[in-house]
């Protein structure tokens, strides 16, 4: 019997209503409009055409067709900071994912990116700080706020903490754990 990897049988489509087109990746046309109709908050009958678009399935591992392959196969992409045109116009730019309309918007992008990594990094230490025998297993930003999941306790039990927030996120079964892991850690910080 023989396996086929599910990754052999997606398919990139361009997918479009009135105002935007995106490439989807998909096992059938019907299952890209339904996906692209999802992700883009629109019903299915807004859905004008879906096509094969067989120069980005070798995109299909990653999910994203880079900017510049996008608009060099007539898309329009948008720019990563300010959200205008980000077209092959005189000013665009281009990282290895993403467009920007302007050299200024490519560094305020980057200026952004440095800035969210740093709170990102002190979101951890401080959640280390606090439990330092947790263990942290992501940091990342929800809303504008920075949210670090870790493990805590033996067996591990899974927690997460808003870096602007006072209380840490636990499920039900986990309250009485959490409860006796983070005295431990107050006791141990008092000595």
């Amino acid at each position: 019997m023989s396996h086929t990897n599910p990754l052999q049988l997606t398919l990139a489509y361009v997918v479009a209503t009135a105002g935007l087109q995106e490439v989807v990746f998909a096992i059938s046309s019907g299952q890209a409009r339904e996906l692209f109709s999802e992700a883009a908050g629109v019903g299915l009958e807004a859905v004008t055409s879906c096509a094969r678009a067989p120069w980005a399935d070798q995109y299909t591992a990653d999910r994203r067709v880079p900017a510049r392959v996008r608009v060099a196969h007539g898309l329009s992409v948008a720019c990563a900071c300010c959200g205008a045109a980000a077209n092959d116009g005189p000013g665009a730019c281009f990282d290895e994912y993403q467009a920007y309309c302007s050299q200024e918007c490519l560094i305020k992008h980057d200026e952004h990116i440095q800035v969210r990594e740093v709170a990102l990094l002190e979101a951890r230490e401080v959640a280390l700080a606090l439990w330092p025998e947790a263990r942290v297993v992501k940091v990342d930003e929800l809303g504008g706020r920075y949210r670090v999941h870790f493990m805590f306790g033996s067996p591990e039990r899974h927690a997460f903490w808003f870096a602007d927030d006072d209380q840490v996120q636990v499920a039900p079964v986990d309250i009485e754990a959490w409860a006796d892991f983070n005295r431990r850690m107050r006791l141990s910080r008092q000595i």
